[in-house]
């Protein structure tokens, strides 16, 4: 916890202070938000051990506001998270690819889930367990790819090509599975013209367009 807190705050200079591009905003920055989930989550288990252990009676009003402090900054990062997501890909308009620090996102998500559920029965505070049942279907969302009609995917894990992926809705295990999407459409490109002189000092222009699949 206390490596945390004196990390984020060069993590807010760095976004404040210096100029970045769209590759800057990487699925990593989602483990800002999953490193407080975890320190949610440990401090949920103490919490519920408080009546077995003796020493940890002593401190339940301590681990109480603590807990409760950094499951609030794990949800104060999910809306600034997705603002940033938002930013990169729908007013940058930056390519959504397939990047393996994809899994740096999944990951917070599901412990997000398992931190808020085990402070809710933790505090006994029922509404809280509301959001669980919420956030587990969007971590889930996050294992689902969706194939386009005008593509075709190839799926591999640990680099050997396992299948076909057919437009439509897959599941996949990111630690070891990846994937890459092909245009399966007619496709057309042309090739920017230039301006060539020959060995007679005559000026030709030369341009092209290319059809493939």
């Amino acid at each position: 916890c206390m490596l945390y807190l004196a990390i984020i705050p060069l993590i807010f200079y760095r976004l404040t202070f210096v100029r970045l591009t769209t590759d800057d905003f990487g699925p990593p920055y989602w483990i800002n938000m999953g490193a407080v989930a975890i320190s949610t989550l440990a401090g949920s288990v103490l919490l519920q051990r408080t009546n077995m252990w003796i020493v940890l009676s002593e401190f339940r009003p301590f681990l109480k506001g603590f807990t409760v402090f950094f499951w609030s900054v794990a949800t104060w990062w999910i809306p600034l998270l997705i603002a940033l997501m938002v930013w990169r890909y729908l007013i940058r308009r930056d390519r959504v690819r397939y990047e393996p620090q994809f899994w740096g996102m999944v990951f917070p998500l599901g412990m997000y889930t398992l931190a808020t559920y085990d402070l809710a029965r933790a505090t006994a505070f029922s509404p809280l367990g509301t959001l669980p049942q919420a956030s587990i279907w969007i971590a889930f969302a996050a294992w689902l790819v969706i194939v386009p009609a005008t593509h075709s995917g190839v799926a591999f894990v640990h680099g050997h090509r396992i299948k076909k992926w057919e437009p439509g809705l897959h599941w996949y295990w990111p630690v070891v599975t990846s994937y890459k999407m092909m245009m399966i459409v007619r496709q057309t490109q042309k090739i920017q013209s230039k301006v060539v002189m020959t060995k007679d000092n005559k000026t030709v222009i030369v341009g092209a367009m290319v059809t493939y699949y």
